[in-house]
């Protein structure tokens, strides 16, 4: 399958932000996985693209690149809110044409999109969560996620390592382990995290994540939602 055209949508704040367009729907399925992508990057890695194409192949699949990363615009100092995120699937969904869609997200990414169905239902079809975050730092009703204690480690990890087939080799270990071994993968990872975002602006982007509770939203959501998750979180 051919790579599809890159082109742009236009927030109400008037960023530019890089999406894709892949197959023919109904239905019109958004993937948000990963907060670092690059869209035209991501067809490279083999398992990610044939995910793609087999979505491609029963619907009509919107890829985009996040304010702050891959091919979209850069963000100033100001850590982008919620409200911004959710006007750049609207701006995204508004240019590809598409006045509903089903969004489909990984990890901290379904914080957006579980906010986004809540807020707005008439543009959400259903939701698809896998492993899911309520929030991104631990609480005591909410032991899952990292103490913010950890956030400085998590920091430095980053700024240390980002971009390095070493740090690449170690964050699948936790998250991939039975791909932990695969040389082509580590490569493409590192240079994933390189072609994303430069070292600062990933802790700046990460630190979204932790900073995120949408637990009081989870009520609110009306449409049809499959969440998935494996038997052993890593």
């Amino acid at each position: 399958m051919q790579i599809p055209e890159t082109r742009y949508a236009r927030t109400v704040d008037g960023l530019s932000v890089a999406y894709q367009v892949a197959g023919d729907g109904p239905p019109d399925v958004v993937l948000l996985r990963a907060w670092h992508t690059n869209v035209e990057y991501d067809w490279e890695e083999r398992v990610l693209a044939h995910v793609f194409q087999r979505v491609a192949s029963f619907g009509r699949l919107i890829l985009f690149d996040r304010r702050g990363t891959g091919l979209s615009d850069r963000i100033g100092a100001e850590l982008p809110t919620l409200d911004q995120r959710m006007d750049d699937i609207i701006a995204v969904l508004d240019a590809a044409g598409s006045s509903r869609a089903a969004l489909v997200a990984l990890a901290a990414a379904s914080m957006l999109t579980t906010t986004f169905a809540a807020s707005y239902p008439e543009r959400t079809q259903a939701l698809v969560l896998h492993e899911p975050h309520a929030r991104g730092s631990y609480a005591t009703d909410y032991p899952w996620s990292a103490n913010l204690e950890q956030t400085p480690q998590h920091r430095q990890a980053i700024e240390r390592g980002w971009g390095s087939v070493a740090y690449a080799r170690q964050l699948l270990a936790q998250i991939a382990p039975s791909r932990a071994d695969d040389a082509g993968l580590i490569r493409w990872l590192a240079t994933s995290q390189r072609r994303s975002a430069p070292p600062q602006a990933a802790v700046a982007l990460a630190a979204i994540n932790y900073q995120t509770d949408v637990g009081h939203v989870l009520p609110a959501v009306r449409v049809s939602t499959l969440v998935l998750h494996t038997v052993v979180d890593h």
